[in-house]
């Protein structure tokens, strides 16, 4: 009943790309008033915000999203998708690049967000973004059973000398490993619909890929303070994490059997931890 139930919501999860409605910014601006330009735009919030409550939601209504936004998000009151036109550019995404590239970046970006629909906390709505308990006893105490697993595992990796939060960054963590497994899996489809032979080093670019995104430089201070308050994890995490438990990044890279990034055990056996 709950596969059931779950495969109606992601039928009915919609996806919005680039931008949303257009819309007309109709409040006076003028030159050299600063502070009477915004208290203009903080009224027309207000009011258009008003407004809205004797309408219908609107599920496609973008929010605090705006199109030059390198990011995505999952909405869960309204099952939906939102990717700016800013994450769909270099070195994120080219209509130059290989497949293996946009898959491993972007297209894993995408999954993540339609994982998020399935985490912890999105499980909790419907199809229609109604929270209320639509999973049955049996695979609630399931989805914990490996919920926990991978934020145990989370809760052993360190930044500095502490240790990352593995309840506070669990719903992301789940979004991240459902992503890459999704995300490959449609590499994989791809390549077959297409007729094309993936080679080794198609499968190590698709990894590579998914490291590069995450590619970054943070002062010491700044990552320790993200440990108490960021619900994702260090970025060098979000990347060896996920591929320390998907078998086929070991089996892309050959790593040795029983060391870090292909370990003996691993959560949800290497077929993604939760998904």
């Amino acid at each position: 009943a709950t596969r059931k139930l779950a495969i109606q919501k992601l039928d009915n999860m919609f996806i919005q790309v680039g931008h949303g409605k257009w819309q007309d910014y109709d409040f006076a601006v003028t030159e050299h008033s600063f502070l009477n330009n915004t208290n203009n735009a903080k009224r027309w919030i207000i009011q258009r915000a008003i407004e809205r409550l004797a309408k219908p939601v609107d599920r496609e209504r973008w929010g605090s999203m705006d199109p030059t936004q390198v990011d995505g998000s999952y909405a869960r009151q309204v099952n939906g998708v939102f990717v700016p036109g800013g994450l769909l550019q270099e070195p994120f995404f080219s209509s130059s690049y290989p497949d293996a590239r946009n898959y491993g970046s972007v297209g894993c970006v995408l999954a993540h967000e339609f994982t998020h629909g399935f985490d912890d906390v999105g499980r909790r709505y419907d199809m229609n973004g109604r929270m209320h308990n639509w999973w049955s006893s049996k695979d609630v105490i399931t989805f914990k059973h490996r919920a926990k697993c991978l934020s145990d595992l989370y809760s052993q990796y360190e930044v500095d000398g502490k240790h990352v939060d593995g309840k506070l960054t669990l719903a992301e963590n789940i979004a991240d490993n459902g992503g890459v497994k999704l995300s490959y899996r449609s590499f994989l489809q791809q390549a077959k619909d297409k007729e094309e032979e993936l080679t080794d080093s198609d499968k190590q670019l698709f990894f590579l890929s998914w490291g590069q995104t995450w590619c970054s430089v943070q002062r010491k201070r700044t990552a320790r303070l993200a440990l108490e308050n960021d619900p994702h994890s260090p970025d060098k995490w979000r990347v060896n994490g996920p591929l320390s438990q998907y078998k086929e990044f070991a089996d892309a890279f050959q790593c040795p059997d029983r060391t870090r990034m292909n370990p003996s055990v691993r959560c949800g056996n290497g077929d993604g931890p939760v998904w």
